[in-house]
């Protein structure tokens, strides 16, 4: 094994011009081919991969409702001169419409307070041709105590004197098709399926019951693990309830919370730390290399094998995946000690060594034989220092 990377030594100084010019053409078919790579930010690339964790990521990836954004509207201070619940439905409004005419609108799918408009009219027609099977054991008790003619008369005088006035033109028909009003007995039954007496539904805005807050729901038309895209999103309703704020003169504010808006928050702390943690140790390694080497010429030659190593995992990634997490890419930045730490082993034999021949034969051994855990008992590779 010795002999071989001394003949290899050998063929390279008597043909430094051939090799210098086969590595710069390897490097720059390496550079070519992994600028095809595409960056995606899933912030679920993170974690690793395993029958256990790809189910995990397969359920967040599915279960839409974990996407969703709930979007509450208040009051900053409530007194009676200003708590006008009809201002959080209008601050509602015209978030809802900003949204919708800004250029990420494909990006949200749909809005809870477009679905919670109701058809009165086809909801009516529906308890009135079904209407025996709404009626209790209590509405007949009620039809037969109708059949009191004094009582009957006066009911029937209340009628006629809806019909002839200025509210009998919405309430005529009504009152022409179900004189007793039997359906509008059926329609309080839904209060029975109000789960929480904390909310109410006016003009289709969900308000609590104070009336002092609005909440509606956004549905992403992506994922939450669609971190560049949802980013812009989230920069875009940030924008506007900065501007909707301004224009309610702060008495009415909005905010918001979800699956989505987490996991932007949190891929945007990773790559920030990432990015920061990545420079810090490039520049103490730096440092520390330039100041046990003395010379600053051998400190790129360091980081030499680093670098073309990088260039062939990007490379082999554009070939069998075609994209990369920019997220878990920055992660491997802690790979940098490890990687260097050869690079380092060999330049400290060279410079000790009488030439570079004698470094090799040094070295080669070890190099070979530290990877194979049957060896490592046998064979330690020296300190770096």
């Amino acid at each position: 094994m010795v002999s071989i990377f001394s003949t290899l030594f050998v063929k390279i100084q008597n043909s430094r011009k051939l090799f210098f010019l086969i590595i710069g053409i390897v490097v720059l078919l390496l550079s070519l081919y992994s600028w095809k790579i595409r960056f995606e930010e899933d912030i679920t690339k993170v974690i690793s991969s395993g029958s256990d964790q790809d189910k995990y990521v397969d359920v967040i990836d599915k279960f839409k409702l974990l996407d969703r954004i709930v979007f509450k509207v208040s009051f900053l201070q409530c007194d009676e001169d200003i708590c006008d619940h009809t201002k959080l439905s209008s601050y509602a409004e015209q978030f809802i419409e900003k949204m919708k005419n800004s250029e990420e609108s494909d990006l949200l799918k749909s809005y809870s307070s477009d679905k919670m408009k109701v058809d009165d009219s086809a909801v009516y027609s529906h308890f009135y041709n079904n209407l025996p099977i709404y009626l209790e054991d209590d509405d007949y008790l009620y039809l037969e105590g109708l059949s009191d003619p004094d009582k009957l008369q006066e009911i029937l005088g209340n009628l006629y004197r809806n019909i002839v006035s200025p509210a009998g033109m919405i309430s005529a028909s009504y009152i022409r098709k179900d004189p007793f009003g039997l359906t509008f007995k059926a329609l309080e039954k839904l209060k029975t399926l109000n789960p929480d007496e904390n909310f109410e539904v006016i003009d289709g805005h969900i308000y609590t019951a104070d009336r002092n807050n609005l909440i509606f729901f956004m549905e992403p038309s992506g994922s939450a693990n669609e971190s560049a895209d949802n980013s812009s999103l989230i920069n875009r309703m940030d924008s506007t309830i900065k501007e909707l704020d301004e224009k309610f003169s702060n008495e009415v504010y909005g905010e918001y919370y979800g699956g989505l808006p987490v996991a932007v928050g949190s891929a945007s702390r990773i790559k920030a730390d990432v990015i920061f943690s990545s420079m810090l140790a490039l520049f103490l390694v730096f440092f520390i290399l330039l100041f046990y080497f003395k010379k600053i010429s051998v400190v790129p030659l360091i980081f030499l094998p680093a670098f073309f190593g990088g260039l062939v995992a990007v490379a082999a990634a554009v070939l069998f995946r075609g994209t990369i997490s920019a997220i878990s890419l920055g992660v491997t930045s802690v790979l940098l000690g490890i990687t260097v730490d050869y690079s380092i082993h060999i330049i400290s034999h060279s410079l000790k060594s009488e030439t570079v021949e004698k470094a090799i034969k040094d070295i080669s051994c070890l190099l070979y034989t530290s990877p194979s855990p049957r060896d490592r008992t046998r064979s330690r590779m020296p300190s770096s220092a």
